[in-house]
């Protein structure tokens, strides 16, 4: 037996200084017509953990108001969570997080909603808002782990994604039952993985079904290891979108099924260590260039997968001011500035490998910056000032097309 109605589902861009990952979902119901899911993780480090009692709590709160088309409030509720551990170390775990999911009723009217998360400890929080999208009858799609309902839809190195997907139709007619579903999983709208799969009748109690209504149910289930055998991941670390859609034997226009023909979508996240993910292990080693030398970059790009985290640490390690805590501060910079310089400089230019890149990587943020668009008479550049060594560096954008070229050369200090 089948049991879910889960059909709606996508990440929500978060604003606030409390950093978390939230989801919405909305389910088929009955009378109302759905059901709004809020899926929460909040990393430990982004919450106020308070020594009460010999233990250490984190308290939040979660409110959620709907509205209709005219701002008029129809819908709402608050719920208070508590995270106890028991000893001080998993607070500060960049693995640990808070996961689960709160429901709430939509009334027909409903059009809108606001959500906002908030740490009672201190003033941290994350506000957003988004319209509310009315549950389709058609495809029905819920992701698992390990057999378990998702809440946080993430997904490790270890683990197996499982997707269970049901067709809702309508008559005995051959025309409304669907050969088979396709599972599409996608990055960036590229479909990374997927397969057909033949559909089975099974017994739905979802509550989109209304007891008078002649339907029947068809279900497909899929599964994909995110690692290979050998334990090398199939999926890197990302975002990705499961589509799924029907495939009927007869085509037509009165096939029976309760909605849309065109699928259903859900969104899940991907996080492995980047040593297993052969493409983000070898660009970050690539990303080394002003920290290592040729040799030492060949020797990482050369060591056997098993011995990639050990190699790496290592070489990490005798450049880490701070050797008896777990973070490294020293690689943590360094690849802040990376990720800065790819962000900021990569429209035209060439990111953390351009001259605004090297210099930033090499010497942090500048203590001013001085920009002069493009005119008539000259081309746009930039002018940084870093004060404390007194260096002042002229960039140029000469060719028109976004690359800035250093102007007046230095010998800039190694990494340290």
């Amino acid at each position: 037996m089948y049991q879910f109605a889960l059909l709606l589902v996508g990440a929500l861009a978060t604003q606030g200084d409390l950093k978390m990952t939230l989801d919405q979902a909305v389910f088929p119901a009955p009378e109302s017509g759905s059901v709004l899911e809020l899926s929460y993780d909040i990393p430990y480090t982004s919450l106020t953990f308070l020594r009460e009692a010999g233990e250490f709590k984190a308290r939040f709160e979660i409110g959620v108001q709907v509205t209709d088309a005219h701002r008029q409030v129809v819908a709402g509720d608050v719920w208070q969570r508590e995270i106890d551990v028991t000893t001080y170390d998993p607070t500060m775990a960049k693995d640990s997080s808070a996961s689960g999911s709160v429901n709430l009723n939509l009334p027909p009217d409903a059009a809108n909603a606001s959500v906002q998360v908030s740490d009672r400890a201190n003033e941290r929080t994350a506000e957003v808002a988004f319209h509310v999208e009315r549950a389709s009858r058609g495809i029905l799609v819920k992701l698992l782990k390990a057999g378990q309902v998702m809440t946080a839809r993430k997904y490790g190195l270890g683990d197996t994604l499982e997707a269970l997907a049901q067709v809702l139709v309508g008559g005995d007619s051959a025309q409304s039952r669907p050969e088979s579903l396709r599972f599409a999983v996608t990055k960036d709208g590229r479909v990374v993985t997927g397969a057909t799969v033949a559909c089975e009748e099974g017994t739905s109690t979802s509550p989109s079904t209304s007891p008078s209504t002649s339907s029947r149910t068809w279900v497909a289930v899929w599964s994909y290891a995110i690692a290979d055998s050998s334990g090398v991941a199939r999926l890197g670390g990302a975002d990705y979108l499961l589509e799924v859609s029907p495939k009927y034997k007869v085509q037509s226009e009165k096939s029976g099924v309760q909605g849309s023909e065109m699928g259903a979508h859900i969104g899940f996240r991907v996080d492995v260590p980047f040593f297993y993910d052969d493409d983000v292990y070898m660009n970050r080693v690539a990303e080394m260039l002003y920290v290592a030398t040729t040799d030492q970059m060949n020797h990482l790009r050369s060591v056997p997968r098993a011995d990639r985290e050990k190699t790496w640490n290592e070489f990490w390690k005798k450049r880490d001011p701070s050797p008896t805590t777990d973070a490294n501060e020293h690689e943590d910079e360094y690849f802040q500035r990376i990720d800065y310089a790819i962000e900021h400089f990569g429209q035209g230019d060439r990111g953390y490998k351009s001259d605004r890149g090297k210099v930033y990587v090499l010497l942090g943020a500048p203590d001013q910056v001085e920009q002069r668009p493009f005119d008539v008479d000259s081309p746009a550049s930039e002018t940084w000032y870093y004060y404390e060594s007194n260096r002042t560096f002229v960039f140029v954008d000469k060719f028109g097309a976004g690359e800035f070229v250093l102007q007046n050369p230095q010998v800039l200090p190694p990494w340290e």
